[in-house]
């Protein structure tokens, strides 16, 4: 599944072979959606079934669009993760959504004229779709990480994260500094397979995942 779907998507969307792909998603949520899961969404929608659920990811695939274009890679693991985030964001998680930002929303537009409300409430919501899209990604993408990777290299990804960017860096005490830079060594071509058959991540992704891995997952090991 780590073929490179962009085609299917830009130019122009080539509809029966991106219709197969959807098939896929819609056949793998069917069985991969708990019960629970399955009862929230129902809730919204009516009884799931993998013919409903076909019908949402192609508006959910068609919505986000635009916001894929600037990928180089976009593989299955990528959009059937896009996909599934927006169904347990929509339906089964609580959306919390922060006053500032709500608020900062409406100040914006409302500063606005009438003729120019409607591009810019456009803009930002383009932007908040890209930013999401994003952070989903990384989020799915960590979650493989810890799965894939044993303990003792995830902290050595901790050392080389916090070594990278010069901060201070508990981890690893008890190894000697030549020890650490083996083990990171060993661990980089694990680590960039990984990244790979999840549609590979550009500069700005990088960053960002090491952001957050940083601050939720070698808290662990501090």
């Amino acid at each position: 599944m780590s073929k490179n779907l962009k085609d299917l998507l830009f130019p122009e969307i080539k509809t029966e072979l991106l219709a197969t792909i959807v098939e896929k998603i819609a056949g793998t949520l069917m069985k991969r959606f708990s019960d629970f899961e399955k009862k929230c969404i129902a809730n919204h929608l009516g009884e799931v079934s993998t013919e409903l659920l076909k019908g949402e990811v192609w508006k959910i695939i068609l919505e986000k669009r635009n916001a894929l274009k600037d990928r180089d890679n976009i593989n299955f693991s990528f959009l059937y993760t896009i996909v599934k985030n927006h169904f347990l964001d929509t339906y089964v998680k609580k959306k919390i959504i922060s006053a500032e930002t709500e608020t900062d929303i409406k100040n914006r537009i409302s500063t606005t004229s009438e003729t120019e409300a409607e591009p810019l409430g456009a803009e930002i919501f383009s932007l908040m779709d890209t930013e999401y899209v994003k952070r989903i990604f990384i989020l799915e993408l960590i979650d493989i990480v810890t799965k894939e990777l044993s303990e003792r290299e995830l902290e050595i990804l901790c050392w080389n994260i916090h070594r990278a960017r010069k901060e201070e860096n508990p981890f690893l005490k008890r190894m000697s500094s030549d020890a650490k830079y083996k083990a990171w060594n060993r661990l980089k071509p694990k680590l960039a397979e990984i990244f790979k058959k999840c549609g590979g991540v550009n500069e700005e992704e990088f960053f960002l995942f090491c952001e957050i891995f940083s601050s939720e997952i070698c808290t662990e090991f501090r």
